[in-house]
């Protein structure tokens, strides 16, 4: 569906949980949290991927970095 999907569940995670203490310093820390998780996603999608993986060239063209493309994916089964 997406090369990086733990990003919308740990985001999504950590956005409730925040919202659900009520505490502004834990939505604080949570966006920091999420900000964190993001750079390090897109240093994995440059630089260490490639280098792991043959052929990830290829799969970033076929598939989306973070959010799903549902309707590609329909046309393409």
């Amino acid at each position: 569906i997406c090369r990086h999907p733990g990003v919308l569940f740990l985001s999504s995670f950590y956005i409730l949980m925040s919202l659900a203490r009520g505490s502004f310093d834990l939505i604080y820390i949570s966006f920091l949290i999420i900000l964190c998780n993001l750079i390090y996603v897109t240093i994995q999608d440059r630089y260490t991927f490639p280098q792991l993986f043959e052929g990830y060239s290829k799969y970033k063209k076929n598939t989306p970095f973070i959010l799903p493309n549902l309707k590609k994916r329909e046309e393409t089964q």
